[in-house]
């Protein structure tokens, strides 16, 4: 079992705390001693952490966003079974009349041959069943 994951994530959170408590350490040196660039030292990094939290948030956002432009919905999912059996270049018919309780049924076959049927009812809307025969 390869844990190179563990100690990287172990030894890149040890340095980050580090680099924190020690620069927070030299600026609190700094205000005792009085220097007269504490200040400075201060305000630019103040205004280092504003504008980090800043990009934080716009990137953030950028990805909810993006993941909310990806997610599949009752409103978009014939739409997404129709681009995965476009996407796998598979053959099916679309066989939505079959049933009156079916929001849409596809019978799709397989490169093997064999067929699948993904159907969305109205009896489970919340479900897409994906069905099959299965031999033995």
């Amino acid at each position: 079992m390869d844990i190179n994951w563990l100690w990287q994530g172990l030894a890149t959170n040890w340095l980050f705390a580090v680099l924190v408590f020690a620069t927070g350490g030299a600026v609190v040196i700094a205000r005792i001693k009085q220097w007269r660039w504490t200040s400075p030292i201060i305000y630019g990094l103040g205004a280092s952490t504003l504008m980090a939290i800043l990009l934080y948030a716009v990137n953030s956002q950028h990805e909810l966003a993006a993941a909310q432009a990806m997610r599949t919905t009752s409103g978009n999912i014939q739409e997404r079974v129709r681009t995965w059996i476009d996407s796998f270049k598979l053959q099916n018919q679309n066989a939505t009349g079959a049933d009156p309780n079916d929001l849409f049924r596809y019978i799709v076959t397989m490169r093997n041959g064999d067929r699948i049927t993904v159907l969305h009812s109205k009896r489970r809307e919340t479900y897409l069943v994906i069905a099959s025969r299965l031999l033995f």
